[in-house]
């Protein structure tokens, strides 16, 4: 790095060229925080995912990223655990796109299924395919979903879809998790438990044994089991919410806040979502988790400004593609800042 902390791309030293560090080895760098803005580690208690992770947390940490020629466009969420299509658990730098690409239904369907609320089921979902064709492919003239009885309005991606360098970052031997919280209570969970919902068995409707719509629910998505469909692009967690937040140092620290309820920050917990960069502006944001705990087939769980709550997949809602990137993609430049963004190249 140079002094002003900038990494810098490859450089020569007499005949030895230095190449630029990977995202990975970058982040491994960087100081960890304790609290306010910064990367905090944590070590998940999930048995087989036990590596640290680093996370970024706080209002404002210097996490941006030109990605896709957006300049500070994008923002890492960490460095996470993630399963590859070998069987194997490694980790991977995770990418969020920083504004919505619309408003838009996580699934809809006729009048007839789920009276016309949507599917929850990620594999089949509308917004699965308006991510990896119509964004994936900067397509223009398309009919996106944005209401129930599979109401459409007119959507274009010429200006926002990835280009080529982009997706050639992308890492699409990840395995997605698409677990819910089955037979348990979501309005008791911490961030921590939806960390381990959202990589377990159970699925939407497992406390009723099973949807009524007759759509076999799956808990994981790859290019293995979705060949047609799948790019690698999906959606936040609702754990990823939870572990952005750095809490106050003179209020509700990050420690309460992640011991604390995660459908319940509203509650007297505002140095919780206050300090969260992923909190929404307004409305709220899509993940990629299906409500569970319930007889409803067709709800799914958003972040809203102040907590996590759940929504019928038909509803419209801000998308924030998110990505994993490959472990060979480099950092050529930048300090993280909204005005020096990291600058990324294969």
């Amino acid at each position: 790095k140079d002094k002003a902390g900038n990494v810098s791309s490859g450089t020569s030293s007499g005949n030895v060229t230095i190449p630029a560090p990977t995202v990975k080895e970058t982040l491994d760098s960087i100081p960890k925080v304790s609290s306010g803005n910064g990367l905090y580690a944590m070590t998940p208690t999930l048995e087989g995912w036990t590596a640290t992770e680093y996370r970024y947390a706080g209002a404002s940490p210097d996490n941006y990223v030109t990605f896709n020629e957006e300049y500070a466009g994008w923002r890492i969420i960490g460095l996470v655990n993630v399963m590859t299509t070998s069987g194997v658990v490694e980790q991977r730098i995770k990418l969020i796109r920083a504004s919505s690409i619309g408003d838009f239904s996580w699934d809809s369907s006729a009048s007839g299924v789920n009276g016309g609320d949507g599917v929850s089921e990620w594999s089949q979902a509308d917004l699965k395919t308006l991510l990896n064709d119509y964004y994936y492919n900067k397509k223009v003239g398309q009919k996106c979903f944005n209401n129930s009885d599979n109401t459409t309005t007119s959507c274009s991606f010429e200006s926002t879809g990835l280009n080529d360098p982009a997706k050639s970052m992308i890492d699409e031997i990840i395995v997605w998790n698409t677990g819910s919280n089955g037979t348990k209570e979501f309005t008791i969970a911490l961030t921590s438990d939806f960390y381990g919902y959202e990589r377990s068995n159970s699925t939407g409707c497992s406390k009723f044994g099973g949807c009524s719509d007759g759509v076999p629910r799956t808990t994981e998505w790859s290019k293995t089991s979705d060949s047609s469909g799948y790019h690698g692009i999906g959606l936040m967690y609702p754990s990823d919410y939870g572990y952005a937040t750095s809490g106050s140092q003179t209020g509700t620290t990050r420690e309460q806040c992640l011991l604390k309820e995660l459908s319940r920050w509203w509650d007297s917990m505002n140095d919780c979502y206050n300090n969260d960069w992923l909190k929404p502006i307004s409305n709220c944001y899509w993940t990629l988790t299906p409500y569970g705990y319930s007889s409803r087939n067709s709800s799914v769980y958003v972040v809203e400004p102040d907590d996590v709550d759940s929504r019928y997949a038909s509803d419209p809602a801000g998308v924030l593609p998110v990505v994993y990137l490959k472990t060979t993609v480099k950092i050529t430049s930048g300090s993280g800042k909204s005005n020096d963004p990291f600058v990324l190249s294969q």
